[in-house]
């Protein structure tokens, strides 16, 4: 089975710039102005994305040079 190859890119919502990730988990869309870090997740592959008041990392199946390049 091949593996699926979700676009990643930046989208506005009213006044407010969002990274949007779509991977097996479903659709994510995270405000780009809570964004402190995106490194990569050695244990599980991917990413973790550190938020701005949250305790615990967001976990996506990009890479964050992915995510980086996308967003370039």
């Amino acid at each position: 089975m091949a593996e699926e190859v979700y676009e990643i890119r930046s989208i506005e919502m009213g006044q407010q710039a969002f990274l949007y990730l779509r991977d097996s988990s479903g659709a994510r869309f995270i405000a780009m102005k809570s964004i402190l870090s995106i490194v990569p997740n050695f244990r599980l592959g991917g990413s973790m994305i550190f938020i701005s008041g949250a305790e615990k990392a967001i976990t996506v199946e990009q890479e964050p040079h992915e995510i980086i390049e996308a967003l370039a």
